[in-house]
């Protein structure tokens, strides 16, 4: 059998096995390089952030009779988060308050990688729907830059909105039982104004408060009854929970008391009647963010027996829709 012997010099042996290897190592570190920029998306992205100036934190707004919110700022930052440099676009600013929708527009010359462009809208003349107002900034509005993520192009914001003062009537606790059954009623200019937001909306109470006994154990007529005015009544509240969702409210009366004359056959005599707190029931209530009227009825059990009754409407002092 013949034998075949190669014609490579051991040297060249060597030489192509180098060559092999370098080329070998070389290809993985090709790869490797491709693997890794596959896994980075060049490019430009277009990103903006939001910041409501004037209204305070979290921002709201309280709406009188006029029914127009207060003048603000907001401050619409355009960044290009991309490593290429972004060309000329628009920004927009997009407020919408229940059906109504304001668009701003404005100019964002080229970006460079990681640059970044601030623009200042007013806002003025707005007259927004309680519940929530929605601000809206939109980069690159008009599609005009070929970006790698179009899904980051938006921020959102929302502004609270209620009413500065809620008008009252009727708002009454009424106790009954054992032959009693006293009422306690705020009166006629009766209102609920806005003093702060602390995790919600709080408001105070202000105006005449009256507390008439309609039946006394015995009495054949009783009558008699007091009015109370304070501006504000002290301790007294209207919380609106920061979702615009829950409420609460309370006016502590019952330190309150005078008089009545009760009659029995053809004598008279004098006794003394308290106020009965005012409330919204024995839990907080339920609303909606938009409510423009806040209503209800409830009643409770009393420990010493008798029942307590509470009805309230709230009405938001705004111009009428």
């Amino acid at each position: 059998m013949p034998t075949f012997r190669s014609k490579l010099s051991s040297a060249k042996l060597v030489s192509v096995v180098a060559l092999c290897t370098a080329l070998g190592g070389g290809s993985f570190a090709i790869a490797a390089t491709v693997s890794k920029r596959a896994g980075t998306r060049h490019g430009r992205d277009l990103v903006v952030d939001v910041n409501i100036e004037d209204l305070g934190t979290p921002p709201h707004i309280l709406v009188g009779a006029s029914g127009t919110a207060p003048r603000f700022l907001v401050d619409v930052r355009t960044r290009n988060k991309g490593d290429v440099a972004a060309g000329p676009s628009k920004t927009a600013l997009i407020i919408k308050s229940g059906p109504r929708t304001r668009v701003y527009q404005w100019d964002v010359g080229a970006l460079g990688s990681r640059k970044q462009a601030d623009h200042k809208v007013l806002v003025e003349n707005l007259e927004p729907d309680l519940g929530f107002t929605k601000v809206k900034a939109m980069a690159d509005y008009h599609n005009a830059v070929r970006e790698t993520n179009k899904r980051n192009n938006e921020q959102t914001q929302e502004i609270a909105v209620e009413p500065r003062e809620w008008d009252v009537s009727p708002w009454t606790t009424e106790d009954t039982g054992s032959g009693v059954d006293n009422l306690t009623k705020t009166g006629d200019g009766f209102y609920l104004r806005f003093q702060k937001y602390d995790h919600g909306f709080a408001y105070q109470a202000y105006g005449p408060v009256t507390d008439t006994p309609k039946t006394y154990p015995g009495c054949a007529p009783v009558s008699g009854s007091k009015t109370v005015t304070q501006t504000p009544w002290a301790g007294s509240f209207l919380k609106i929970d920061p979702d615009l969702r829950t409420y609460d409210a309370f006016v502590p009366t019952s330190s309150n008391n005078f008089f009545a004359t009760c009659t029995i056959g053809s004598s008279s005599f004098q006794i003394q009647v308290a106020f009965v707190d005012l409330s919204t029931g024995k839990a907080v209530s339920k609303k909606d963010p938009d409510d423009r009227v806040l209503e209800g009825v409830d009643s409770m059990s009393l420990p010493g027996g008798g029942t307590e009754s509470w009805t309230w409407t709230f009405t938001a002092h705004l111009p009428k829709p």
